[in-house]
């Protein structure tokens, strides 16, 4: 099965505190520290490794991360039977 990647500050942050699988995190070289702080702290937390990538490989990953990524586990859709009751 192909990686599958997830986008975005807030979408990896909800993502590490629900503690869906997540493999590993990407964070963009020269941000500041202070900008991914939590989401180093949540990974690390859950022993996920975080590794810095040029912007333009986080690119070919996600359209839009705004410098952070995550690789996720297979995201599980709810049924119409258990949406409907």
């Amino acid at each position: 099965m192909a990686a599958q990647y997830l986008g975005g500050h807030n979408a990896v942050a909800e993502a590490l505190r629900a503690r869906f699988p997540v493999y590993r995190v990407y964070l963009a070289m020269g941000m500041k520290p202070g900008t991914v702080e939590e989401i180093q702290r949540l990974a690390f937390g859950r022993s996920i490794a975080v590794e810095w990538l040029e912007r333009h490989a986080l690119d070919r990953m996600a359209a839009e991360h705004g410098g952070v990524v995550a690789e996720v586990g297979p995201f599980r859709y709810a049924e119409v039977d258990d949406i409907l009751g």
